[in-house]
């Protein structure tokens, strides 16, 4: 079949044109022009760059992801676009497309089965973009609107979860915005984390806020973010914990989804203590887990996401405040007691050698004169 847009002669059957990725159903340049209207009306939007828009697979308060064909590799991908009302001012639009633009920075260097592979982030014709692979599921979201899921699901997909961020943490990236509608699930049981927009790069501090900005999403961002103070791994624990809970529960433990306003939301967050879970099926290790993970204090968290997957599975306890790196920097600095007595020790035990093998070399000279 011939393709009305572009000429180009495809496959019988096909449905679109492996050359600029139109549908192949119109016959003539009037029925083409006809049905490229009746697209555009269903949210076809025809090209951003090289990518065919073929349609808008959903949207938020900022941004909006579409379907697209990229003719180049043969293949369908996600484009996500910012949607940048005109009620703002230029600076701050000029900060949310310098923030866009970094999120796509961050994500391309990721490379994580479990992280939603970034493969572009530019802009054509005045429109910024960042191109994506396209992800054949339903977010964490969609899944807990059904209700809490069985613990082994729970558990299968926070495992794989842990896995993503931990990576990212490895690469010298803090998330920051972990939540279900961040969280994608495939219908494999595959699970793919996205939209690392508000992410912190640790590595190099980029983070170009003011000091006190409050950035994150109510009901899953912890205590320090809520109230503007300095973020690192454990933050990602939190909200982590946050998920968990709900997973298993199918309640937000604080009340993300209760209509709340911001400013109530953020008290809930630093002052309002998280309700005990009571899920019978749950085992207690995993309770006391997910529980120690909301701590408001983050020195009471597990220290690592790592560490946080550790406890899940019962195999540790809850850590000590401070112990992330504290006993590092006692050895480094000589102040822990314990390497003082084994060092002593050990140089006595040399010198006992010593004396040993001297005593050994005289009588063997004594024993050669007579």
């Amino acid at each position: 079949m011939r393709c009305a847009n572009c000429g180009h002669e495809g496959n019988p059957g096909a449905s679109y044109c492996a050359r600029c990725g139109q549908p192949l159903q119109a016959t003539s340049p009037s029925v083409a022009g006809g049905m490229a209207r009746n697209q555009l009306m269903a949210g076809f939007a025809g090209r951003i760059g090289p990518y065919v828009l073929r349609g808008e697979i959903g949207r938020g308060a900022m941004a909006r992801v579409w379907r697209a064909w990229d003719p180049r590799t043969s293949r369908e991908v996600a484009v996500k676009e910012p949607l940048f009302s005109g009620e703002y001012p230029p600076q701050v639009i000029a900060e949310m497309e310098r923030r866009f633009t970094s999120e796509g920075y961050m994500a391309s260097r990721l490379q994580h089965p479990n992280v939603v592979t970034v493969f572009e982030a530019g802009t054509y014709d005045g429109r910024s973009v960042i191109v994506m692979e396209l992800v054949n599921g339903i977010t964490l979201g969609k899944l807990l609107e059904r209700g809490p899921l069985e613990v082994g699901v729970a558990t299968d997909i926070l495992d794989q979860l842990i896995d993503a961020v931990s990576y990212a943490h490895f690469m010298g990236v803090v998330h920051r915005d972990i939540k279900p509608d961040n969280i994608f699930i495939t219908r494999d049981g595959s699970v793919k984390l996205a939209d690392f927009g508000i992410a912190h790069l640790v590595t190099t501090g980029m983070d170009d806020l003011q000091s006190g900005a409050v950035l994150g999403t109510p009901g899953y961002m912890s205590p320090e973010q809520a109230t503007g103070g300095m973020v690192d791994e454990r933050t990602d624990v939190f909200s982590l914990g946050v998920v968990a809970y709900e997973m298993v529960s199918g309640q937000n433990p604080l009340g993300a989804h209760s209509g709340l306003d911001f400013q109530t939301m953020v008290w809930r967050t630093v002052n309002q203590p998280i309700p005990a879970l009571a899920v019978p099926a749950l085992p207690p290790s995993m309770a006391r887990a997910i529980m120690c993970a909301l701590e408001k204090d983050p020195n009471r968290r597990p220290q690592s996401v790592k560490a946080f997957k550790t406890m899940l599975h019962g195999v540790t306890r809850v850590p000590s405040t401070g112990s992330r790196s504290a006993s590092i920097e006692k050895v480094m600095s000589g102040k822990d007691e314990r390497t003082k007595v084994d060092l002593s020790q050990s140089w006595l035990i040399y010198l006992v050698i010593g004396l040993g093998g001297l005593v050994m070399i005289l009588l063997l000279l004594v024993v050669a004169c007579m």
